[in-house]
């Protein structure tokens, strides 16, 4: 995958080094400037990021270890 940084002039105007999508439709939501992404792009875009585990901890800032020791002993790592 082709990770190289584009500015965002450049992905408003479509240019993609991967070609693999669409020209991006752009338009306006409630007079703020909006794209239209298909549900295949979207998910297409998410694929890299399908085996995140994401947790959430509001009480204070925890060690390293401590959230390593949180999600392995949790029941989504099995």
């Amino acid at each position: 995958m082709n990770l190289k940084s584009r500015s965002f002039v450049d992905a408003l105007a479509g240019s993609h080094s991967n070609g693999c999508f669409t020209e991006l439709l752009r338009s306006s939501f409630r007079g703020l400037p909006s794209l239209w992404i298909s549900k295949e792009e979207i998910l297409a875009f998410a694929v890299p990021f399908q085996y995140v585990l994401i947790g959430f901890f509001p009480s204070r800032r925890l060690t390293l270890d401590s959230i390593r020791r949180f999600f392995f002993q949790s029941e989504a790592y099995h």
